[in-house]
């Protein structure tokens, strides 16, 4: 019985649950871990790039920078005039600084100046380095491009301005309306020169452009005028026309018309009075005639004469006849008198009868050309009454061709105006004076500046490829997956000593790297019950982790601890373990498989070791392993002897062998090279060997680099192998 086999059965424990960071503890020194592991990269990486930044700091000049401070505002004359709607609105500041950074602007000012004829400012005229010559006619030489053409004066230009931009700076001065203009150039005196020169070219250009739109207006307004004037003489011919051809030569013609409606009307009422007064005396005549009241309905002076003459006579007759008889003369001559009295105031009353019927035929004849006149009147009227809505129609229209005419002829007089008054003045608060002393940061600013950007650069890409790196380094990262146990660490070994394993571990008994192989054996004896499991799977997720130098690790120290051990290599397209024990071209186990030899001779001893192992075998033709039975014999050959058999197998992500031995051993051993495997393949291994045991699996990181490892946050043991080193003076 082995130091292995008197452990004490209450001694065993179940293997501890890995440390893991609580979710209220936080690694405050993650990043300066992740900083030192990552030292070199970020050195080099910042100091390459502070090196490509240091010609450009070196070659850098401070520039002067000069500025003038005004406030643009309206002139006092451009408020002043007769209609308050035509004073322009207030000058917008932003408007104005954009105005001053126009373009044609930016043209005056590099003619002016020449700026063209700069190194500053026309790229044309620096000197290309040698270096920054060669590489570009490398680049075109590998993209198989022409030689560059010449750059045209409108490119140069194009660069001139750009570079004058550049330099420039007009803003506002707070929420103040005052502007500030300056300017950065190598030169002080340009510097000054350029706001101060601004403020003139810009108030020149203003004024020059207002004039000429004000130009441009006035050549549009002058055959607007001249055909507004073409359009009213037009349409006071035809109201002059029409006035000629309606007879509204005047407007008192509707009243004159009127007027006379009104006089024959009342002349014919006037008519119609006198008529009928004189038919009804011509009809009380006529009744009356021959009588006496007939002499006095006739009221005329030679009636009225007759009358008394009659009267007269008759009192003569009757004084005669007081005296007198019948038969005297006088008294005949009297009567006789009477008679001829009397038959005169007959014919009297004949010739007023007469007269009034002459009179009524008058009256007849005059109302008839009364009413003849009337009709005409009113008809006149009526057509003057039309043609007056025709004339008011056509009179409107002249009054809206004036108007139209006097509105031109305003605008055209406000546009004067404006062009003899400035659009803006200027008051220069503080003119522009040649700086004394270059502005900006100096050199070492901007070094400091480059090389505190280029650790950050160099931060990031170390962030980034602490990101892409998706190797496990800790048995800790694997803590959440079921049934899976930590195997520790084990300490990388250098490449003499991994080919010479057997004797390195014979010179460093108590090294770290035996150490390590030892702890992995109680491990197995952990998950185990405390007995060492009777096989065990050692294989890998991908190629090239160590699990064949791990399986020989643990055969040897099995071996040396006084257990038996046969160590199978079951890998039957890469195994080397013949190569390792120099067997050479021994049979093996693809000779078992193919039936060609027996178990019993196909293991084999190395005394100094006192290992027995089975080689991949000579067979020329492959054999798969397809079913655990084709093992059964040597599985009964090895528990005959009481050896641990241990399979090296193929990684488990390769073959299906592997799948079938973890079948087939109590116990697997999932080797993971440190760094190396990527998660998701191990992750792929744990389901791939767990889908074919019930047992746990033991995980284990291979080739730890510890200074590296301790490096990281893990809580592991390889966070203290600084400290754990120095319990072991060999090293490894």
């Amino acid at each position: 019985m082995t130091h292995f086999d008197k452990l004490s059965r209450s001694m065993i424990r179940p293997a501890p649950t890995p440390v893991q960071l609580r979710e209220e503890e936080l690694d405050l020194f993650s990043v300066f871990r992740l900083i030192r592991r990552r030292i070199w990269l970020i050195l080099i990486v910042g100091a390459v790039l502070t090196a490509l930044a240091l010609p450009a700091i070196l070659g850098m000049e401070r520039p002067y920078y000069g500025q003038s401070r005004l406030l643009i505002q309206q002139p006092i004359t451009s408020a002043l005039g007769t209609d308050p709607n035509s004073r322009p609105a207030p000058l917008d500041p932003n408007t104005e600084i954009e105005r001053l950074l126009a373009r044609p602007i930016a043209v005056r000012m590099v003619q002016e100046f020449h700026l063209d004829r700069l190194e500053e400012f026309n790229p044309s005229l620096k000197p290309v380095p040698a270096f920054t010559a060669w590489v570009d006619g490398a680049k075109r030489w590998l993209k198989g491009e022409a030689e560059p053409v010449a750059p045209s004066q409108a490119d140069i230009m194009e660069e001139v301005i750009a570079g004058y931009y550049n330099g420039l700076v007009v803003r506002r001065s707070g929420t103040t309306d005052v502007i500030e203009i300056g300017f950065s150039s190598l030169d002080p005196q340009l510097a000054a020169d350029i706001p101060n020169a601004l403020v003139r070219i810009y108030l020149d250009a203003r004024d020059s452009g207002v004039r000429g739109r004000v130009s441009e207006a006035e050549a549009w307004l002058a055959p607007q005028i001249e055909a507004q004037r073409e359009r009213l003489e037009s349409a006071l011919t035809e109201v002059k026309a029409f006035r000629d051809s309606s007879g509204l030569v005047s407007d008192d013609a509707r009243s004159d018309a009127a007027r006379t409606i009104s006089v024959l009307t009342a002349r014919q009422a006037e008519l119609s009075t006198e008529s009928a007064d004189a038919a009804a005396a011509l009809a009380s005549l006529q009744a009356r005639r021959g009588t006496p009241e007939a002499a006095q309905a006739v009221d005329t002076e030679a009636m009225a004469g007759l009358r008394r003459s009659l009267q007269q006579q008759q009192s003569q007759l009757q004084r005669l006849l007081e005296v007198y008889g019948e038969n005297y003369g006088p008294v005949l001559d009297a009567r006789s008198s009477i008679r001829e009295t009397q038959s005169a105031i007959v014919g009297e009353v004949d010739r007023t009868i007469q007269a009034l019927q002459a009179k009524l035929a008058s009256f007849d004849r005059e109302s008839v050309a009364n009413a003849s006149g009337l009709d005409e009147a009113r008809g006149r009227l009526t057509r003057l009454n039309g043609s007056q809505n025709q004339l008011a129609a056509l009179t409107s229209t002249v009054d809206r061709e004036q108007k139209a005419l006097d509105l031109l002829e305003d605008q055209r007089r406000e546009l004067s105006r404006r062009s003899d008054v400035p659009v803006a003045e200027a008051e220069i608060l503080s003119p522009a004076s040649v700086p004394l002393e270059p502005a900006g940061r100096g050199k070492l600013i901007y070094l400091i500046g480059a090389m505190v950007a280029a650790g950050s650069i160099a931060l990031t890409v170390a962030l980034v490829c602490e990101m892409l790196d998706t190797g496990l380094r800790s048995p800790q990262q694997l803590a959440r997956l079921p049934g899976v146990m930590s195997g520790g660490l084990v300490p990388a070994l250098g490449k003499d000593e991994v080919e010479d394993l057997r004797e390195t571990l014979r010179r460093r008994r108590g090294g770290m790297f035996a150490e390590a192989a030892r702890g992995l054996i109680h491990s197995l004896e952990r998950s185990n019950d405390g007995v060492l499991p009777e096989s065990i799977l050692v294989t890998s997720a991908l190629p090239g982790e160590g699990k064949s130098t791990l399986s020989l690790a643990l055969a040897l120290e099995l071996a040396a601890g006084g257990r038996k051990v046969l160590l199978v290599d079951t890998d039957l397209r890469q195994g080397h373990l013949a190569e390792t024990f120099g067997v050479g071209g021994a049979s093996g186990l693809l000779d078992l498989i193919a039936g060609d030899v027996t178990a019993e001779e196909i293991i084999r001893h190395d005394p100094v070791s006192r290992v027995d192992f089975v080689t991949r075998g000579s067979a020329e033709a492959f054999g798969a392993l397809r079913e655990p039975r084709q093992l059964a014999a040597l599985l009964r050959v090895a528990k005959a002897r009481g050896a641990v058999v241990i399979f090296d197998s193929a990684p488990v992500l390769a073959t299906t062998e592997t799948a079938i031995l973890a079948g087939v051993a109590e116990r697997s051993l999932l080797v993971l090279r440190w760094g190396k495997t990527p998660r998701r393949a191990a992750d792929l291994a744990v389901a791939e060997i767990g889908a074919q045991t019930s047992g746990p699996i033991l995980a284990t990181m291979n080739a730890v680099d510890l200074a590296r490892h301790a490096q990281y946050g893990y809580h592991d043991a390889g966070m203290f192998a600084g400290r754990l080193a120095k319990y072991y003076p060999g090293g490894r």
